[in-house]
């Protein structure tokens, strides 16, 4: 909505949308740091990366890992740096492309307003976005969050001056949680 992408209803019929999609896929997500060389490892360990949230060091990510709640609680039990997050859904998973909620949604379509518009730049898809639809929609679902290329991308539109004066960083569109 802020972008200018969604109206008002659009923006709160897609949290609702979202949620219904999340509703069939219970499960958890938390934080931890890891190697990098660690992220390749993680779908054989039953969860999945959900954001790469920032570098910490040269060789340590600061991460969101999601998936069934049996395997989080496995690995919060042996990593003792891990927190659990609160969303009680594994949010960027790939399971999410197969629900029957996603399949069954109408997601709204919706391009970039006039010409001064904020720039809407997509943090599973670093880089300005120009079409939110059904594919979007996927790709936010099944794909781990960039944080960082997100945010480089928006400091090199505004360095070269690309777009209008305002720029908006996609970092959720998730329904309001419970708590």
């Amino acid at each position: 909505y802020v972008a200018g992408l969604l109206s008002v209803a659009e923006a709160l019929d897609l949290a609702n949308r979202l949620g219904k999609v999340a509703a069939e896929l219970p499960g958890a997500m938390l934080h931890t740091v890891l190697p990098a060389s660690q992220l390749a490892d993680l779908p054989t360990k039953q969860l999945h990366l959900a954001a790469v949230n920032c570098r910490e060091g040269k060789s340590q990510l600061s991460v969101s890992l999601c998936g069934p709640q049996e395997a989080a609680d496995k690995w919060l039990a042996r990593d003792e740096t891990a927190v659990r997050l609160r969303p009680a859904h594994p949010w960027h998973h790939p399971a999410y492309a197969t629900t029957e909620a996603f399949a069954a949604s109408e997601w709204p379509v919706s391009r970039p307003a006039a010409a001064g518009a904020a720039t809407f730049i997509s943090a599973v898809q670093p880089g300005a976005c120009d079409l939110l639809d059904g594919g979007y929609w996927r790709k936010w679902l099944t794909s781990p969050v960039q944080f960082q290329p997100a945010l480089e991308a928006a400091a090199r539109a505004i360095a070269e001056g690309e777009g209008g004066e305002t720029y908006v960083v996609q970092i959720g569109a998730h329904p309001g949680l419970p708590g």
